[in-house]
């Protein structure tokens, strides 16, 4: 998902105060999260058309100008840093019990990581100087749809602790290289079928990976099939991190995806065992996920022949 890195709001998108000066950027995974991964590379991640997208610095430091002072250092600030601990223990894989004092607060995090993306890929507060940045180009239709929660929804949320009850969150084990560099990416199904969202209020997909944590935010009004090596975090009991579930696997993950060529062709050649070591051994000597350059012929022609089938199905459909 590409932020807008330059696109100005005029007010806090969560309780609506609008300051005299600049508003305060806001840490996508919260700044005492992004302090305990001081990357100094770029971060990379997957555009809306599916080719990689870069930026300077680690996407943990990506931080739009969203909140007021007051939101950003109080309220959203605590959210953070009361879920640090429980966040930590699952980023590096520790094994412990999770139980619902920390799935609470867990989720709530992950709701304001939600609001937040939803807000930065929808037209909230979107200007004719953002759509005529860079920025917008790169990723239009997700533009140009409204935000899923409304300025309402996104108050309550914040001043009343308000139920997201259409957001659900689901967090899996990944013992590969998918965290290596924290990445976030967003799916919008009405913008993918339509072209262009005029619902309302369509649904969107959030994935997120750090360290051995995976992560799917879903909002809309019915959840997803996820797999089954995902766990809701809303499900009033304890369990076990990792556990006995089966780990998340690429295929698990990317299958999240919507389908197109990129994705349909990551899963193909990660399903060879022995490419995908190749892959995982090249992800961690450059120290963020990416295709060997002996495999990066076979993953284009990979790409082209699921872009051929993509092309002849809609022709028939």
């Amino acid at each position: 998902m590409a932020f807008d890195k330059n696109r100005k709001f005029t007010s806090c998108v969560f309780c609506g105060f609008t300051p005299r000066g600049k508003l305060t950027a806001e840490d996508l995974f919260g700044s005492s999260l992004a302090d305990q991964f001081p990357l100094e590379r770029e971060w990379r991640t997957i555009g809306a058309d599916g080719t990689m997208v870069r930026g300077g610095g680690p996407i943990t430091r990506v931080a739009p100008r969203v909140l007021c002072l007051e939101c950003n250092n109080v309220r959203s600030g605590k959210i953070v840093n009361d879920s640090l601990p429980a966040m930590l223990r699952l980023i590096r894989g520790t094994p412990h019990q999770i139980r619902p004092d920390d799935r609470g607060l867990l989720h709530r995090n992950f709701e304001r990581m939600g609001l937040i993306t939803d807000v930065m890929t929808s037209n909230c507060q979107m200007t004719a100087k953002s759509r005529a940045g860079k920025d917008y180009r790169v990723s239009a239709p997700f533009r140009q749809a409204p935000p899923h929660y409304s300025d309402a929804q996104r108050k309550e949320w914040i001043f009343e602790r308000g139920k997201l009850t259409d957001m659900h969150v689901y967090i899996g084990f990944h013992s590969g290289v998918l965290g290596l560099n924290p990445d976030v990416n967003t799916v919008d199904y009405a913008v993918l079928s339509l072209g262009i969202a005029t619902e309302p209020r369509p649904p969107k997909k959030v994935l997120t990976t750090i360290g051995n944590l995976a992560v799917c935010i879903w909002m809309g009004e019915d959840p997803p099939s996820v797999p089954s090596s995902f766990r809701d975090l809303a499900v009033d009991q304890n369990w076990d991190w990792p556990g006995v579930v089966p780990h998340v696997s690429y295929d698990d993950f990317f299958g999240l995806y919507e389908q197109d060529p990129y994705h349909v062709a990551l899963i193909r050649l990660l399903s060879d065992p022995e490419r995908c070591q190749q892959v995982e051994a090249y992800s961690r000597q450059k120290g963020y996920s990416d295709i060997p350059p002996a495999l990066a012929p076979l993953f284009k022609q990979m790409i082209m022949q699921a872009t051929v089938a993509r092309a002849l199905w809609r022709r028939g459909a």
